[in-house]
């Protein structure tokens, strides 16, 4: 399904069919809700080059992080989402 970004939030993507998804990749503060750590934690993981979530820079500033990837992470090191612990919605 193709998607076009006019969202109002810059995390989610609106479909053609008038629908919102959430985008694939997340800021570091919202990587950073959904890890549970601080901003500070992952810019200092970034720097340090340590074994910390992938991420991709795009340009010299902007960090983005791979929704799927990063909670494929914090589930390898043992560390609860964000988002698992949210009740189902429906």
């Amino acid at each position: 399904m193709k998607t076009f970004n006019s969202a109002k939030n810059h995390n989610e993507t609106e479909n053609l069919d008038g629908g919102i998804t959430a985008s694939p990749y997340l800021s570091t503060s919202e990587a950073a809700e959904v890890i549970r750590h601080s901003p500070a934690t992952l810019t200092t993981w970034r720097c340090r080059r340590s074994d910390g979530p992938p991420f991709l820079k795009i340009g010299p500033r902007k960090v983005l992080y791979p929704r799927a990837e990063l909670i494929a992470w914090a589930a390898a090191h043992g560390l609860q989402t964000h988002t698992a612990s949210r009740p189902a919605e429906g």
